[in-house]
C-alpha cells in the first residue's frame, strides 16, 4: 500500500468518525417514529385502512416513511389506523374553515385532565392550537359520545390509563 493510499484511507476514516461523533451528539427526544433500514420488513396503511407488509428497499418506501406511514409492527399500524379513524369521526363535529377567529368568538376543544382523570372541554378566544375545535361545548360532548370516550382518550388524546 502506498503512502497516498494510506493517506486517503485515513481521511475517509476521519470523515466517518466525524459523522459518527455528530450522530452520537444528537439529542435523544424519545420520539415514536421508526425508520427501517434497507431490506427491513415494515408495515404501512394503504388508503383502505388495512395493514400492508413491505420490504424497505425502494424510493416508494422512502416516500412511505416521509409521510409518516412506516410502522415496525402490525400492532402499531393497526393502532394508527384506528387513531386516524377516530380523528376523522371527531372532525365530523368540528368547526370548518368558515369558523371566525376574531378574539371575541369562543371555540371549544377536547382535552384530558390528569388531575381530574377525565375528558374536559375548554373554550378559547385568542389562542388557536393544532387541534380540532368545536362550535360549542355541546358539539364537543356529542363528538365524544359518538366516537366513544375511551377511543377519544386512547387514539385522539394519546392517554394511557392503567
Amino acid at each position: 500500500m502506498t503512502k497516498e493510499q494510506i493517506s486517503k484511507e485515513i481521511k475517509e476514516c476521519e470523515e466517518r468518525l466525524a459523522k459518527l461523533r455528530e450522530e452520537m451528539n444528537k439529542p435523544e427526544y424519545g420520539g415514536r417514529r421508526w425508520k427501517p433500514k434497507a431490506g427491513d420488513t415494515y408495515c404501512c396503511l394503504p388508503s383502505d385502512g388495512n395493514v400492508a407488509e413491505l420490504h424497505f428497499d425502494s424510493e416508494y418506501d422512502l416516500d412511505v416513511y416521509a409521510h409518516g406511514n412506516c410502522f415496525k409492527t402490525e400492532e402499531e399500524a393497526r393502532f394508527e389506523a384506528e387513531r386516524r379513524k377516530v380523528i376523522a369521526e371527531l372532525s365530523d363535529f368540528a368547526e370548518g374553515d368558515e369558523a371566525v377567529w376574531d378574539g371575541n368568538t369562543g371555540h371549544w376543544k377536547i382535552y384530558y385532565s390528569f388531575s381530574e382523570k377525565k375528558i374536559c372541554y375548554g373554550r378559547y378566544f385568542v389562542m388557536k392550537e393544532a387541534v380540532l375545535y368545536f362550535p360549542s361545548a355541546e358539539a364537543a360532548k356529542a363528538a365524544v359520545e359518538a366516537v366513544g370516550e375511551d377511543r377519544v382518550k386512547k387514539y385522539y388524546l394519546g392517554i394511557k390509563e392503567d
